[in-house]
């Protein structure tokens, strides 16, 4: 005889009773997972589950992504285990971003912070240009990274103050200052960070282009000074020195079309800090972190603290990539973008983890019959897509 199949199923709700639609609720166990949409009703059901504990999540507009709080279960003999999730309320802020003469601009990218969090924002859509934010969040700031116009000043910050429903801000118009960045050599630098400073302070960042070719958006005539954090060539073919270029133009009217900054120092010795999110927004302790460098393969760093927070010294040079290690009881639950290359700075870079996309397959062998003991890879993950090239390999004929 069959034993039953067991099942959870309920529907979600808002802290006023009323069902909610669309809602992502997912079903989380060791080896397992599930994900339903919420119908009109704001029902869901999951079939087919084994026996023990389950974590139910809720992913649902008005909310930043993994910051609902989790809810646990546990499927036991009957068949059928009923629960109602509550969906908490979101703070909603509606924006108003516009430039000097009053046209509106949509943010593309941008940072959210509040006391005790922070996470990214945008694009956000014409018809509905609004930050959701966790009830009783406090302390928000607002800082626009890039817009769907060039002839506005990024990136800009604006504090949003507590209980607002909408925020108006004027961003500032930008004039242009173009340039190149050269090496001590006078080769080209591509992927440098070119930054604008008045008083010391930042305003305007750009990155150079493969000819090494950068265009500053610099708020107000007034002139600025540049400066340069870059990388280049040593001699050796696969060898990078990490190089802090000073001030080398100073003054500099917007409106400049050939500005060039030429890398005059020696290699620094930098400080790689870093502090790992969960989803969540909580820290992520115990992630490794590698320092890749060709040819001479990784550096393992200690692994993330309590804070979630890991540094390493000494650097002389910029790795190619940093690689962040979740641990592997947690790799149901986290997965960490790929960071590229970091350069050693004063501040800490902030990392956040995702949910990972869980893909089952089925491996069949040429008769139809299951492979037991294959070894399967994946392949060319493409962005956000789920198009895969999978390997399966086993003993068996």
């Amino acid at each position: 005889m069959l034993a039953p199949a067991r099942q959870i199923a309920g529907r979600v709700v808002g802290t006023d009773g009323v069902p909610r639609q669309h809602v992502e609720v997912q079903a989380f166990a060791a080896m397992d997972f599930h994900s339903a949409l919420t119908d009109t009703q704001g029902r869901f059901c999951f079939g087919g589950l084994g026996p023990g504990a389950w974590i139910l999540r809720m992913n649902a507009r008005g909310w930043m992504a993994g910051r609902i709080p989790p809810r646990s279960v546990t499927v036991e003999a009957k068949d059928v285990l009923d629960v109602t999730l509550v969906l908490p309320d979101a703070r909603r802020v509606l924006l108003d971003l516009v430039d000097g003469e009053e046209r509106r601009v949509e943010m593309e990218h941008g940072r959210v912070r509040w006391e005790g969090g922070w996470d990214t924002a945008g694009p956000l859509p014409a018809e509905d240009p609004s930050l959701y934010l966790p009830p009783g969040a406090r302390g928000v700031e607002l800082e626009v990274l890039e817009a769907s116009r060039e002839d506005v000043a990024l990136p800009a910050r604006f504090p949003i103050p507590d209980g607002v429903e909408t925020f108006a801000a004027q961003l500032a118009r930008a004039h242009p200052l173009r340039g190149r960045v050269q090496d001590p050599e006078g080769y080209v630098v591509s992927d440098a960070c070119v930054e604008a400073l008045r008083g010391g302070e930042v305003v305007a960042v750009a990155q150079t282009g493969e000819l090494g070719h950068f265009r500053l958006a610099v708020p107000g005539p007034e002139p600025v000074d540049l400066r340069c954090h870059g990388h280049s060539r040593t001699g050796e073919e696969e060898e990078d020195s990490y190089y802090e270029w000073a001030a080398q133009a100073t003054a500099v009217p917007p409106g400049s079309e050939d500005v060039i900054l030429r890398g005059v120092g020696v290699p620094q010795d930098g400080v790689l800090r870093l502090q790992v999110f969960a989803p969540d927004g909580m820290p992520a302790v115990g992630c490794i972190v590698e320092l890749v460098w060709a040819p001479s393969g990784p550096r393992n760093a200690p692994r993330t603290d309590a804070q979630g927070r890991v540094q390493i010294a000494e650097l002389a040079r910029r790795p190619r990539r940093v690689v962040v290690r979740v641990p592997a009881e947690r790799a149901l639950e986290w997965f960490a973008p790929d960071l590229g290359a970091l350069l050693p700075q004063e501040t800490e870079h902030l990392v956040r983890l995702v949910r990972p996309r869980l893909l089952r397959v089925a491996v069949l062998d040429a008769h139809g019959a299951s492979a037991p003991g294959a070894f399967l890879t994946a392949t060319d993950l493409v962005g956000d897509s789920t198009r895969w090239v999978a390997q399966a390999v086993t003993d068996q004929e």
